[in-house]
């Protein structure tokens, strides 16, 4: 089982897959080089022991999963800021709107009740006998 890879080239496979962004399966098409080995390779990089005997992780013990890391709240001022934000175009708009019905009622004659009310369906159950 040894090796006949030069070990510049281990060096430059090693890398490039840590680099990020290549697969083992990828660098074995592009080097021409066992995807396993280059697991082997890599793993050997990063300290990990070849050997079982030596505590080599099994497969289930490698995978490792790692919790995200959440995000921190954005600032209280940034947040008050966004906040006055929505709350000033959400009164720009109700002004607009108003405006509008303003105009439909002069120009148009439009009537709108200020309140608006539905009469119960008869499938709904709510009718007044």
């Amino acid at each position: 089982m040894g090796d006949k890879t030069q070990p510049t080239t281990r060096e430059k496979i090693v890398l490039e897959y840590l680099t990020g962004g290549v697969t083992y399966r990828q660098l074995e098409a592009k080097w021409g080089v066992d995807h396993a080995t280059i697991q082997r390779w890599v793993l050997i990089h990063q300290g990990v022991p070849r050997d079982r005997k030596d505590g080599h992780p099994t497969k289930k013990s490698t995978i490792k999963l790692i919790p995200p890391t959440p995000l921190p709240p954005p600032p209280v001022d940034e947040e008050k800021a966004r906040l006055e934000q929505q709350l000033l175009e959400a009164q720009r708009k109700i002004l607009l709107l108003q405006e509008v019905i303003t105009i439909a009622q002069a120009e148009h004659g439009l009537v709108l009740p200020k309140k608006f009310t539905t009469k119960p369906s008869k499938l709904s159950g709510n009718e007044k006998t």
